[in-house]
């Protein structure tokens, strides 16, 4: 159960990032909506997801194979491969939103 609270707490953090613009003007926040539409929004909890499944099921296998723990492998698979997939998707978010802010004219920082 605490690795889920962790988790969770990760994730709220990361959602709540906005990048830095030296150079902000009136249609800025107009701009930045229309970017994080155009990306396709923060896909950070779906990755999570899909990693903690993926993990799930390489520790199942690793388990019947060793005869460890089923339910704490699939569990350490699942929190390892979930928080991987949810940092690399909020990475290429991060990335793809400043990219869209410099093509519209802006000034970002990370």
């Amino acid at each position: 159960m605490k690795k889920i609270i962790l988790i969770v707490m990760m994730l709220s953090g990361c959602a709540a990032w906005t990048p830095r613009v030296s150079n902000p003007d009136q249609s800025y926040t107009s701009h930045l909506d229309g970017c994080i539409q155009k990306i396709g929004g923060n896909p950070s909890g779906e990755n999570a997801a899909i990693g903690a499944g993926a993990g799930a099921l390489v520790g199942l296998a690793i388990a019947s194979f060793t005869g460890a723990d089923l339910g704490l492998t699939a569990g350490m698979g699942a929190a390892m491969a979930g928080t991987s997939y949810a940092g690399y998707g909020e990475q290429q978010f991060r990335e793809n939103l400043l990219s869209c802010l410099r093509s519209r004219g802006y000034e970002v920082y990370p």
